[in-house]
């Protein structure tokens, strides 16, 4: 059985060229023909092997048709995943930008917010110190600061960027003018044209020689004046005229200031800074009889020696009362009575002033105002109100 096998296998293996009679090898590729290899011609294995070469070729073709539409399909996808892709960059790109833009809009918004707190500050300077041209400018600035703040929270929507950064810089350019206008002398005399008045209290100070002064109150009861284009080196003479109209009384005097009353109790005050002085005169606190409100402390609150005062406001939370009749040494006695009456927690006692507390923590400031005078101002502590 083996020997037969062997020869099938070996007949399997060689045939005999239909032409030459030669012995051809058939090899494993060999199915449905083989050639030859002395006289060159093809012959043909079987009728079955030639059926099965067809059907081969067929399914080689068929493969072939397969692999070309997985080829194409896979270029396809290729080329549809590049536009997309180059469509996801571009979002990105312009997402990017697009934050970029907003984080300088937020810091541009942020410069625009710091200049209108700035031009606001400026503006109440220019107000209070009376420049009118800086005043001026300091309000077109606070405009454009506000539109450009609206702009910025788009509820005006209006122009690109280029607008938006326009404004900050007229406004911070505007800072110049405004300098210029604040520093310049004669910008506070557009309407300072006043001279020194006659007349009520004006009269019991030494005038000055100017016409750059502006009165803001010259009544019985008080005189407060400015004046521009001040010399500052006069200030010691006008201080010493002052002294010679009798306004000596518990002065206190430091470089650029000086303050005194009469003999009547009239307070005086002058300010002299840069080029402008400032003079304030007002008349004595009229004193009366007074109800020292010891109740404020269980009964205990150590009352003044004198009675002569005058209360300027009383509630149940604290007070505060002028004391008249009230000398410098009395006022220092009133002090050693209210630490050995227990304000002696975090006390402070410098010259003319006090300010203690007792341990359940009220507090009580008192000052020596000058001409026999001195300010109690007491407050009640939190939980006991």
């Amino acid at each position: 059985m083996a020997k037969r096998d062997k020869k099938e296998e070996k007949k399997a293996a060689d045939i005999i060229c239909s032409a030459c009679g030669a012995p051809i090898p058939v090899g494993e590729n060999d199915i449905t023909q083989v050639t030859c290899p002395y006289c060159g011609t093809v012959n043909v294995l079987s009728q079955e092997a030639a059926e099965l070469d067809r059907i081969l070729k067929v399914r080689s073709k068929a493969r072939q048709r397969d692999q070309d539409a997985d080829l194409e399909y896979l270029r396809k996808k290729r080329q549809l995943g590049g536009e997309k892709g180059a469509a996801g960059r571009r979002e990105t790109a312009a997402a990017s930008a697009e934050k970029g833009a907003s984080r300088k809009l937020q810091i541009l918004g942020r410069i625009g917010m710091i200049g209108f707190i700035l031009w606001c500050l400026l503006l109440g300077v220019a107000l209070h110190d009376e420049y009118p041209a800086a005043s001026a400018v300091a309000y077109v600035q606070a405009f454009f600061a506000i539109f450009e703040l609206v702009m910025k929270k788009r509820l005006y929507r209006i122009g690109r960027k280029k607008l938006y950064v326009g404004l900050l810089i007229i406004m911070w350019a505007l800072t110049i003018p405004f300098l210029i206008n604040v520093d310049s002398p004669s910008a506070t005399q557009v309407d300072r044209e006043e001279t020194w008045p006659h007349g009520t209290l004006a009269s019991l100070l030494p005038g000055i020689d100017s016409s750059h002064c502006h009165v803001y109150s010259n009544s019985s009861e008080r005189f407060n004046i400015n004046v521009y284009q001040y010399d500052k080196d006069s200030f010691s003479d006008y201080v010493k005229s002052c002294k010679e109209k009798g306004f000596s009384v518990d002065p206190q005097e430091r470089d650029g200031y000086y303050e005194a009353y009469n003999e009547d109790g009239y307070k005086l005050e002058l300010n002299c800074f840069d080029d402008r002085l400032s003079v304030q005169l007002v008349e004595p606190v009229k004193l009366s009889k007074i109800s020292w409100p010891s109740y404020m402390w269980d009964g205990k609150l150590p009352a003044p020696a004198s009675d002569q005062g005058n209360v300027t406001y009383e509630t149940e939370t604290g007070f505060n009362i002028l004391i008249g009749n009230t000398s410098k040494d009395d006022f220092n006695t009133y002090i050693d009575t209210l630490l050995k009456s227990g304000f002696n927690k975090d006390y402070n006692r410098n010259g003319d002033y006090f300010y203690g507390k007792d341990k359940e923590g009220n507090r009580i400031n008192v000052t020596y105002e000058g001409y026999n005078s001195m300010n109690v101002t007491f407050y009640k502590a939190e939980d006991q109100k």
